[in-house]
């Protein structure tokens, strides 16, 4: 063996020793960066987990101010109605006092009247007895007169003096008789005319009895209206006190809504903080293994040149000419996703109108793009690599697997600032821990998950938080 081919199996011998090593070391370093990625990912559902929370409060919380709102102008009514109704029983407490009033007036009158009545039936009482006397009287000089004949005049004239004597007492009988008459005559009118206020009064007190009983109707009616109007109070009352009871509850509900906000808030914080300082870990733990890529590059570019070199003699000496490729990226550093499948995406980042939803990424789906390959877009380690979904479900929607993206591929790209997301794979070809290089094949195209056909979902992360991959990616 020449000095040339020792020397050559020797380098061969230290490259493949390098390399080798490198390949343990990269195996044992990935498993350090799997409680780091799974520590991430863990705490990326949490913080989804988290932000649902918040959002789902805060749309209860406006549900409840709604319904607060709603209570403050049903309430708004009810208090205009009640004042309605204080001035309604307001006026039928003046009406029910003034019929009182009208009612204690009729009832003296009534009781006034019944007492002349009273007094007249009294005097009707003794004119009839002192006719009666009278007439007792003329009756019975009228049978005297008669039982007697002529008798009595004949008395009168022999017990006469004198003629003058004769004429005085002859005069005398007949102006007895004549005052006898005039009295029964006077009895009699003054009998009449008691009887005609008797009359008078008792038609009064008819009338007085009737207007008794319809005041007292018209009583009776004010009361029944004011019992009315105070239940009605009453039941306002009541449901004002629930309103105003119903208006106390919403508001401990959302102050209590609003301090598990603020709960959430804070840990949201903390979930940041945390996948930070993850992130930061593994960009620390990236920079080292980039360097080891980087000196394992330069030893594996080295070998090329030389062989590179080799076969440029040996393609001199054979007349054949050599040929070289060259990896295309953005200015940011990253290749695209699916080599060959280009501008525009069938869906862009940002709020969707059709489905009423923000759109995280950007969405591949040219056609001829099924099992086409995906390629990490830059170096970094493999953080979730779901490839369980074998549901190539399409137009019938989402079969629910990995949380909708089906089977799907994130990576921590080395500088820990960025991350990448492969979604609706037909198929990984990657784990979680691993390391890739860019443009290395992760996965393929598929329709797993919730999709409505062949294409990649592809997103990029940013701290933690979703940016417009079309403003760090490009194909040209």
């Amino acid at each position: 063996m020449n000095k040339s081919l020792k020397a050559k199996l020797l380098a061969f011998s230290v490259i493949g020793l390098v390399w080798v090593n490198s390949f343990i070391q990269n195996d044992i370093k990935s498993t350090d960066y799997i409680n780091a990625t799974q520590t991430i990912e863990e705490l990326e559902v949490l913080k989804t987990e988290n932000e649902k929370k918040i959002k789902q409060l805060q749309e209860e919380i406006k549900k409840s101010q709604e319904k607060y709102a709603t209570i403050v102008e049903d309430e708004k009514a009810k208090l205009e109605y009640q004042e309605t109704l204080n001035e309604k029983i307001a006026l039928q407490n003046q009406n029910i006092d003034y019929v009182v009033n009208q009612i204690k007036q009729i009832d003296d009158d009534i009781t006034e009247n019944k007492n002349r009545i009273l007094v007249i039936e009294s005097d009707i009482f003794i004119k009839k007895a002192e006719i009666e006397r009278s007439m007792q009287l003329f009756k019975k000089r009228l049978r005297v007169s008669y039982m007697s004949g002529n008798d009595n005049l004949a008395a009168v004239l022999t017990g006469s003096a004198d003629f003058y004597d004769l004429l005085a007492k002859m005069e005398l009988v007949s102006k007895i008789a004549e005052r006898d008459d005039e009295m029964i005559d006077i009895l009699c009118t003054q009998l009449e005319e008691l009887d005609e206020l008797n009359k008078a009064l008792a038609a009064k007190q008819n009338e007085l009895e009737t207007s008794m009983a319809e005041s007292e109707d018209k009583k009776a009616e004010f009361d029944v209206l004011l019992e009315q109007l105070i239940k009605d109070n009453e039941k306002t009352q009541q449901e004002l006190d629930s309103l105003q009871t119903d208006k106390q509850e919403i508001q401990v509900d959302i102050a209590a809504k609003e301090s598990a906000i603020a709960q959430k808030e804070k840990e949201h914080e903390k979930f940041m903080a945390d996948i930070a300082a993850a992130q930061e870990a593994i960009r620390i733990e990236q920079s080292k293994k980039a360097e080891e890529s980087r000196k394992l590059e330069e030893s594996r570019r080295a070998e090329e040149s030389r062989k590179a070199e080799e076969s440029k003699l040996a393609a001199q000496q054979s007349q054949k000419p050599s040929v070289t490729t060259q990896a295309v990226s953005s200015s940011q550093g990253f290749v695209w996703p699916v080599p060959g499948y280009y501008l525009p995406p069938t869906s862009y980042y940002g709020y969707r109108s059709f489905d009423n939803s923000f759109h995280k990424g950007i969405d591949l789906g040219q056609a001829g793009i099924a099992g086409a390959a995906i390629v990490a877009i830059a170096d970094g380690v493999v953080v979730t690599a779901k490839n369980g979904c074998t549901h190539n479900v399409g137009k019938n929607y989402s079969c629910g697997c990995g949380g909708g993206y089906g089977n799907y591929v994130t990576i921590a790209h080395s500088d820990g600032t960025y991350s990448s997301l492969y979604a609706h794979c037909e198929s990984i070809c990657v784990s979680s821990g691993q390391y890739v290089t860019q443009g290395q094949t992760i996965g393929y195209v598929g329709t797993t998950g919730y999709s409505t056909g062949n294409h990649l979902h592809f997103e990029i992360h940013k701290n933690g938080n979703t940016i417009d991959p079309l403003s760090v990616v490009s194909p040209y």
